[in-house]
């Protein structure tokens, strides 16, 4: 048993019930495992959830901006490449769970209001970088955060996502105004 399988049980356990479903004898139990396990990695439960927070900011920030730098190659390739990763499947996906508990623990706000604005940050220079102005870019990329996380929460009460078309709408919006993909940046 490693730190990484406690803090796979722990964000599964947010996925179901929410932070408050984080409880150390239920997870222990899940992974058929002793409580001492869990004291051998980790602290206490904060130590825990701060382990847990750390690795969905790793996996559901850095780690897609990475992805996305890596497997794209203009900045509207990469728009799409977010756009198809950030609009798709979102099952086992602990954000909402961790908005949720921002609501009453002003720790984890401050650290979602980082996260937000380094995603919001990210977009904001791809658009930049695909031609559109500076101002509008933040403007735009703010709205299309907000178009992010507001499907995220449709999705969570079991709507279906705005799927592929939906996504190359909205970027064609977003994008309006920035020169043709083959014309020259200036």
């Amino acid at each position: 048993m490693t730190p990484d399988d406690w803090v796979a049980a722990a964000l599964g356990a947010m996925v179901e019930g929410g932070v408050q479903a984080v409880r150390v004898e239920q997870l222990a139990r899940q992974l058929k495992v002793s409580k001492g396990s869990f004291y051998w990695h980790f602290k206490n439960r904060a130590a825990l959830l701060e382990a847990a927070v750390s690795a969905w900011e790793q996996r559901a920030t850095h780690g897609i901006i990475a992805h996305v730098d890596t497997n794209a190659g203009t900045p509207r390739e990469r728009l799409r490449a977010l756009g198809r990763i950030t609009f798709g499947e979102k099952s086992g996906d602990p954000e909402q769970a961790l908005r949720s508990w921002a609501a009453s623990e002003p720790e984890i706000a401050e650290r979602i209001d980082v996260i937000d604005r380094v995603r919001v940050g990210y977009v904001r220079g791809l658009l930049v970088a695909a031609g559109i102005d500076a101002d509008a870019a933040s403007r735009r990329a703010d709205i299309l955060y907000r178009a992010i996380i507001g499907d995220s929460v449709w999705s969570a009460h079991g709507a279906p996502s705005i799927g592929d078309i939906g996504v190359e709408e909205l970027l064609t919006m977003v994008l309006a105004g920035a020169p043709t993909p083959d014309a020259p940046l200036d």
